[in-house]
């Protein structure tokens, strides 16, 4: 294990094991209760740790979690089915029949009420799945689908240029990922990937669990290609999705970017408290998220100065926007932040004095734009500064 993922990974089983102690809490209360035996239970799971190619994906990790049922008397205890492939947006349905209530019109999912007393569903070969944006407002819409053995994504953003904007992007696990690729011509690759990704991917889950090959142009897969790409068409224009009509010319290089360029204007207008039809149109910029870029020293060293170069390029429709500079720990912990105000281009200087009693061998520069990092327009951490002696 590379050390610096010792403390992820005990954090992360930190996490597991309040979960895990919180459920057994409410399981408890359920039975003193006296009404355990006329419950139904629902445990479900995120996917996991914010991992690179997990978390703000639809990879076969992003979407596959654990999905488990307690029912007295109606489901059999220590049953499996692994047959069977059912989603999220069939929860409420089933739910809904569970309690026998009628079902709202037009909902995506349906029930799998049968398959919880053990009875079989037809139609239960594939399950779809769909991203869009991302809490910052950040626009990189993608669909897939999997089946029991192969997994089929589409990637409108992706035009080899654009970066897709997530906050795995913040994690220590993403930053050693970018660290190790400038000298592993392997992960090299594979932060390309992350970063640019391409328009279109095909994966045998079985075989590549962790999506490693994509098959999307070797001929001995074209049949299953052309399967789940109809899967996906049908789903699209049964769900009347918006982007049915890119994938139907997903081929068209030039129709997929104006409606994600179409989108980018349509988020950055809500960022901003825009309305439709309001005074003036929000321009996209000229490359997604690229409003602010850090310049530092490679090295430092306590008790001195380190100078910081913030170069920034904000379109007129952003006006007037805050600066948030921070000091952090090799282990991304802050030490000091400063707030700016930017407009238009320019370039501030921030100095920050790292304390005599810090005892780590580096630390690092993060910022980002916006009036807090929720709402950030874009976010950025530097490469790490060695601290000499």
């Amino acid at each position: 294990m590379i050390p610096s993922f010792g403390k992820k990974w005990v954090q992360y089983y930190s996490s597991v094991r309040r979960a895990d102690d919180c459920v057994g809490e409410v399981l408890k209360a359920l039975e003193e209760s006296g009404a355990e035996e006329k419950t139904l239970i629902m445990f479900l799971s995120d996917h996991g740790m914010p991992l690179p190619f997990a978390k703000t994906q639809l990879y076969h990790h992003s979407t596959r979690t654990p999905l488990i049922f307690v029912w007295p008397g109606k489901i059999e205890a220590n049953s499996h089915d692994r047959e069977h492939m059912v989603s999220a947006v069939d929860f409420l349905p089933t739910l809904l029949d569970v309690v026998r209530v009628k079902h709202p019109q037009d909902l995506d999912g349906r029930s799998f009420e049968p398959l919880l007393i053990g009875d079989t569903q037809e139609n239960r070969d594939y399950v779809f799945k769909e991203y869009n944006e991302n809490a910052g407002a950040s626009r990189d819409p993608m669909r897939g689908v999997e089946s029991r053995q192969y997994l089929y994504l589409f990637n409108p953003w992706s035009n080899g240029d654009r970066v897709m904007a997530t906050a795995t992007t913040g994690t220590m696990t993403y930053r050693r990922m970018k660290e190790l690729a400038a000298e592993n011509s392997f992960l090299k690759e594979r932060h390309d990937l992350y970063q640019h990704r391409v328009p279109e991917e095909l994966y045998d889950v079985v075989n590549d669990p962790e999506c490693l090959h994509n098959l999307i142009d070797i001929p001995e897969f074209q049949n299953t290609l052309h399967e789940l790409e109809t899967q996906l068409q049908i789903w699209l224009k049964q769900t009347n999705d918006p982007l049915l009509e890119v994938f139907v010319k997903r081929e068209d290089d030039q129709f997929r970017e104006e409606y994600v360029q179409k989108v980018e204007r349509e988020a950055l207008e809500r960022r901003n408290g825009k309305r439709q039809g309001g005074e003036r149109e929000a321009k996209p910029q000229s490359k997604k998220h690229e409003l602010i870029s850090i310049q530092t020293r490679q090295q430092s060293s306590p008790n001195e100065p380190l100078s910081v170069n913030i170069q920034y390029q904000l379109s007129d429709t952003l006006g007037k926007q805050k600066l948030h500079v921070t000091l952090k720990s090799e282990n991304n912990q802050r030490i000091e932040r400063q707030v700016l105000e930017i407009t238009g281009t320019g370039t501030k200087l921030v100095n920050f004095i790292i304390p005599e009693d810090y005892h780590e061998k580096a630390v690092r520069v993060a910022a980002f734009v916006g009036e807090d990092f929720e709402q950030s327009l874009q976010h950025l951490n530097s490469d790490l500064i060695k601290l000499q002696d």
